[in-house]
């Protein structure tokens, strides 16, 4: 869609969207037409960031054909941001994660004992 497109124009063109979509958002706020979904609107704040590093992570796996251990890192951290954020703005709870959260800690370190093996 925007393979023709300078990378400066690529980048005005997602901010003004940005820009759109809040001021749509606000708007039906204030007339008093917001979705129930949207009613922890401020998520998506939380979710850009998640989101930026997944697309690091695929950028970097569509140039090298590959994960090194740190896009692997990367790539976990993107997907938990993007699943809180996604918790609020949908209002689901993700109390059973909290059980599981020495997995990721297995994780991580499973990538990178991998990740420093591939690459010596």
């Amino acid at each position: 869609m925007f393979s023709n497109i300078q990378s400066e124009d690529r980048g005005r063109i997602i901010g003004a969207a940005i820009l759109i979509g809040l001021g749509v958002i606000f708007l039906l706020g204030q007339l008093g037409l917001s979705l129930p979904i949207l009613n922890n609107w401020w998520a998506i704040f939380i979710a850009i960031p998640g989101i930026a590093m997944l697309n690091n992570v695929y950028q970097a796996y569509r140039r090298n054909g590959e994960l090194a251990s740190n896009d692997f890192i990367q790539g976990i951290i993107g997907v938990l941001i993007v699943a809180v954020a996604a918790s609020f703005l949908f209002n689901f709870d993700l109390g059973f994660l909290w059980n599981w959260w020495p997995l990721l800690l297995i994780l991580i370190g499973l990538a990178m004992l991998f990740g420093a093996r591939r690459s010596a």
